[in-house]
């Protein structure tokens, strides 16, 4: 009976530890920085339709990563689809680079037999874009999410950096 209990105290531990950690958002700030000013947070928002946002192109620059086009893809189409979504003018001259820098990405086999234990599906990215330039990064080290909905998270991402109003 003992060992019974045990095996199946195991298991559960085991099960505990492959559902991972959905969270895919970095920690919150430390209390050390400061708030946004009010009259920064208090700024009208422009409307719907307002905004306008550069071309994406995505390159990388991680070593021997391998992406896939179909993870760019995954990156610019999330991108455009935000810009859709919120009505935003897409410009046909104007082009921010994302730049991968980081790049880790899990079979499928070893994201659903072993989980959060088989590592992490992670993309860090630079974006250049009129001289500044933004972070953007994502995980999931889950069974379920794989490396597309980090790269699809990464174009979101993209997007809420580089809208501007129109």
């Amino acid at each position: 009976m003992n060992f019974h209990r045990s095996c199946s105290l195991c298991v559960l531990s085991l099960a505990a530890w492959l559902t991972g950690c959905a969270s895919t958002r970095p920690d919150p700030a430390p209390a050390s920085q400061t708030a946004p000013a009010a009259t920064q947070a208090s700024a009208p928002k422009p409307a719907a339709g307002q905004w306008r946002v550069p071309m994406l192109r995505v390159k990388t620059d991680c070593g021997s990563c391998e992406v896939s086009e179909t993870v760019r893809g995954y990156i610019t189409d999330a991108y455009a689809r935000m810009a859709a979504e919120e009505g935003a003018q897409m410009s046909s001259t104007d082009v921010a680079t994302l730049t991968i820098k980081s790049y880790t990405a899990r079979s499928g086999f070893a994201r659903l037999t072993a989980g959060a234990l088989a590592g992490k599906d992670e993309i860090k990215a630079t974006i250049e874009h009129q001289g500044k330039s933004h972070e953007v990064e994502d995980y999931y080290r889950n069974a379920w999410q794989g490396i597309g909905q980090v790269a699809e998270n990464i174009g979101e991402l993209a997007y809420s950096k580089l809208k501007q109003p129109k």
